[in-house]
């Protein structure tokens, strides 16, 4: 495995959430306004699947 093929694997995250896999990739550098949106998505998310 080459170093790229390293910094692509520990730059990635691979998880399922209720039944739907869910890849999450991670920035060298930390962007507030994206922490922002995933903070205002995720509950309204949760707040939908729980209605259906």
């Amino acid at each position: 495995m080459n170093k790229t093929e390293e910094k692509d694997i520990r730059d990635r995250m691979e998880i399922t959430v209720k039944g739907h896999k869910v890849t999450l990739h991670f920035a060298d550098e930390p962007n507030p306004d994206v922490a922002v949106q995933v903070k205002q998505v995720l509950p309204s998310t949760c707040l939908l699947a729980s209605k259906q």
